[in-house]
């Protein structure tokens, strides 16, 4: 063997390297000198512009500050300091402006028409909010109508109805007979239409200035018109008593001053509307519209320009580094010649000892690769290469070997031995390309467990992985060897049928859930489970592999979700299809993530005026889509099996929060709603008692919450559930009583601690006699069962006064508070005196 100092590529590379490091270290020197020369200079200028930089972006924080204190004032004019933080965030950004000006290392030159402009919209918009806060501390100047209303309108309101009460004070005095006299009546009938006009006008005002209801206002408008009518007709019919001599004196003297009245007011009323037709009716809008909001936009523009100009500066130091770095490319470009010729000659002195041996050895292993078969190898005359050589040539069967067995567990499920999801994709566009050909119809199921994960939970993952062993080899017997049987994961499976049509489809899947129904016998354990099974038909319902995937598992949750046991793929059961599974994705991930939120509502204790509790619920900020109703968050959760998932979430959060409650001396009993699905499909117990063992609580710390629909969708087995969770010491509340249909019979065998009437019935049981006889039934109904009455939907002060009249135990409402954060929640109990008062868990 020929042996030499060059004769090893570690050598050559050695000596190559050398070479080459010595050129750029000279190139790098060369370099270095050139750019000191200009590296003070563009050190300085970017000091400046960085200075610079920052002070503009102090000002635009001021002037935004400015802005977003001006926003909270006109949400609340009287918010604490609220004007001075607006005009200290505009003299912040005038200082901050006369620093840019003032700064000797700055060129003024260059940004004094745009300082000039900055300095001029900053007074003027400090001029013109100033103009808005006094507007808008002013109601009769915010509001001209309402100066109208007060001034004009209001003397001759109490002339109207003083001179109503003189007449009929004196009429009564005269003689009890008189009490049903046609005048007596008349001026009784004016002063009821002069109430309902004034009450009319008073709301048509609250609506037109708050904006509260302004669909209403054509109609108030009618209302009052009609009333005015009204008012004058009557007026007319004491005028024609007056012509009869049928009025005393004082009458005399009240018809004349309740006719020159209603003149009055009513002209004063068409001016109100007048103005409310047009668009001075409000003063502060135009300033804020026409004058505030450019000057924010001129602003903007002139921080704008300011950088524009830094801009402009950093590009000039650019023009300059770009000369110098010319200079460094002509003497780079001498130095890669010279490199370039020294890699050509190392090129052509090395192709023969070590590129071309290497170019044949890639080619012998493209060709083991592709061809799977060993290939002749090379000589060459380096070292290093005849190691490689010599240890591909070692090493080439073994990797024909690997090459299958990686491509057989590619394709393959470990567990079942199945094909897996790779292989279904990669024989289902080959089907489908074999029936464009033949003209024949595949189909594909789409299987899904019911009951698999109740057996992972109690009799644990090893026994699952066995029954999904064993749902695999009943499948394989069952089905023909021309049939594709998938494990796609999980407890889901795929069946790729060849050439069937949509009828023949359907029955085998009848014939597969038949023979899931058998019992599987694991490890002498007695098995049952069945399966949801959806169906895409080639060419029908997609003509490609994805779609025809994406219809089958639409179908196949179609069917688990209304139990159907096998469901054809139709467009009417996928509407939103995209936007549903996106939104169910993104529910298991906030699940995983942690990124759901539990806002809690008060329980107010009506006989003790105490906090009796809270009831936890569910919300949900989707970072694209914004507020997801929790009726929508429960429905996705159902149709997408997380809804077991969901509760236990809720739980885990309420529990956390008690406990962090009960550190703080705050002891509160919690309200969370239970599901249909977690009340006759989840072993709701044990997640229970497993989430009050984490945090050390007792059962009497919690109460749940069943809809009556979620009852009587199975009586008997929502009594032993609830049973058994009464056993526990938790406590039991039927929410939602009124709209469903629970009977007499099973309210009685229920272990229920208490009844929440439907906010539908309470919201206007003021107003409404059908939904108070409603209430007070079921209050007396809940009593004389032995259980207590929440209220939900309660909104005023009047229905907090009639249920606690009519013996009501607990509302719940946003009179006392809407759904809060935790910390909120706490803020409350300490605004409203709750939190040294408040009831111990056990309080009912």
């Amino acid at each position: 063997m020929k042996q030499g100092l060059f004769y090893s590529l570690k050598s050559r590379y050695a000596a190559v390297s050398i070479l080459l490091s010595i050129i750029v270290i000279a190139s790098a020197i060369i370099g270095y000198e050139i750019l000191s020369s200009t590296q003070s200079e563009a050190t300085t200028n970017e000091q400046v512009r960085t200075d610079t930089l920052n002070t503009t972006r102090q000002i635009r924080n001021s002037v935004w500050n400015s802005r977003e204190y001006l926003e909270e004032f006109l949400l609340d004019p009287r918010a604490d300091g609220i004007q001075a933080k607006i005009q200290t965030e505009l003299k912040s950004a005038k200082r901050l402006t006369q620093q840019i000006v003032d700064d000797k290392t700055v060129k003024a030159s260059n940004y004094t028409e745009t300082i000039t402009q900055l300095n001029t919209a900053l007074s003027k918009l400090s001029i013109d909010i100033n103009r808005i806060i006094n507007t808008r501390l002013d109601t009769q100047k915010q509001f001209p109508a309402m100066r109208i209303a007060n001034v004009e309108m209001q003397s001759k309101e109490n002339v109207f109805y003083a001179s109503i009460e003189v007449a009929i004070n004196e009429i009564l005095e005269e003689s009890e007979n008189n009490y049903n006299s046609d005048i007596f009546l008349t001026f009784i009938q004016c002063r009821n239409l002069w109430a309902k006009l004034l009450s009319n006008f008073r709301m048509y005002l609250a609506n037109r200035l708050g904006s509260f209801s302004v669909e209403s206002l054509p109609l108030q408008e009618k209302d009052s018109e009609l009333l005015i009518g009204e008012i004058k007709k009557n007026i007319k019919k004491l005028g024609e008593y007056n012509d009869d001599d049928k009025l005393d004196f004082i009458g005399i003297e009240s018809y004349e001053n309740m006719k020159s009245a209603i003149v009055q007011w009513e002209a004063g009323y068409k001016k109100v509307i007048a103005i409310h037709h047009s668009n001075a009716w409000r003063s502060d809008k135009p300033i804020l519209l026409n004058s505030v909001k450019p000057l924010y936009f001129d602003i903007w523009e002139s921080l704008l320009n300011i950088e524009k100009i830094q801009q402009n500066s950093a590009l000039k130091d650019i023009n300059s580094l770009t000369k110098i770095s010319n200079i460094q490319q002509k003497l780079l470009l001498a130095i890669s010649l010279i490199a370039i010729i020294i890699i050509f000659i190392g090129y052509f002195a090395l192709k023969t000892s070590i590129l071309k041996p290497i170019a044949l050895l890639t080619d012998a292993i493209d060709n083991a690769s592709s061809n799977n078969s060993q290939s002749t190898l090379p000589t060459a005359n380096a070292i290093e290469t005849k190691k490689l050589l010599n240890a591909f040539q070692s090493m080439q069967t073994e990797i024909h070997a690997r090459q299958e067995e990686l491509k057989h567990q590619a394709m393959h499920d470990d567990l079942t031995g199945l094909p897996n999801r790779n292989l279904m994709k990669e024989r289902l566009k080959y089907i489908i390309s074999k029936s464009k050909r033949n003209n024949t119809t595949p189909a594909l199921l789409m299987m899904d467990l019911n009951g698999f994960k109740e057996v992972n939970d109690t009799l644990g993952h090893h026994i699952g992985d066995l029954l999904l062993v064993s749902v695999g080899k009943r499948l394989t017997n069952l089905l023909r060897e021309s049939d594709t049987i998938v494990r796609l994961g999980g407890d889901e499976f795929a069946v790729l049928l060849e050439d069937i049509s949509i009828v023949n489809a359907k029955y085998v899947s009848t014939k597969i859930n038949n023979r899931i129904q058998q019992p599987f016998t694991v490890n002498e354990n007695q098995l049952y489970i069945s399966a949801s099974i959806g169906i895409a038909h080639y060419p029908l319902h997609g003509k490609i592999g994805n779609t025809l995937i994406q219809h089958a598992d639409v179908a196949m949750y179609h069917a688990k979700r209304n139990k159907l046991g096998a469901t054809i793929y139709d467009e009417t059961i996928d509407e939103n299809k995209v936007q549903k599974l996106s939104l169910i994705s993104d529910l298991r991930k906030a699940l995983e993530k942690n990124q759901l939120d539990l806002y809690f509502q008060p329980k107010i204790d009506l006989i003790n005026n105490s906090i009796y509790g809270a009831e936890a619920l569910l919300r949900w900020n989707h970072p694209e889509n914004g507020f997801i109703p929790p009726e929508q968050i429960v429905t996705m959760a159902e149709q997408s099996g997380l809804i077991n998932e969901l509760f236990e979430w809720v739980f885990e959060r309420a529990a956390y929060q008690v406990r962090l409650w009960l550190n703080k001396k705050i002891e509160l009993n919690i309200a969370v709603n239970l599901s249909v699905y977690d009340l006759h499909h989840h072993d709701i117990i044990s997640s229970i008692q497993r989430t009050l063992k984490k945090y050390s609580l007792t059962p009497d710390y919690f109460t749940v919450e069943v809809t009556e629909s979620a009852m009587m969708a199975n009586p008997e087995k929502s009594i032993s559930k609830l049973s058994d969770i009464d056993k526990m010491g938790v406590r039991i509340a039927i929410d939602d009583y009124g709209t469903g249909y629970s009977s007499l019979s099973y309210l009685k065998k229920l272990p229920v601690d208490e009844l929440k009437i439907d906010k539908s019935f309470v919201m206007q049981m003021d107003h409404d006699e059908n939904d108070a006889i409603i209430v007070r039934s079921t209050i007396d109904l809940a009593h004389n069962l032995g259980l207590k009455v929440v209220a939900e939907g309660v909104e005023s002060k009047d229905i907090r006064d009639l249920l606690t009249l009519l013996g009501c135990d607990t509302s719940q409402g946003y009179y006392w508070s809407k759904p809060i954060p935790p910390d909120d929640f706490e803020n409350w109990l300490i605004e409203n005196k709750f939190l040294n008062t408040s009831t111990n868990k056990n309080q009912v």
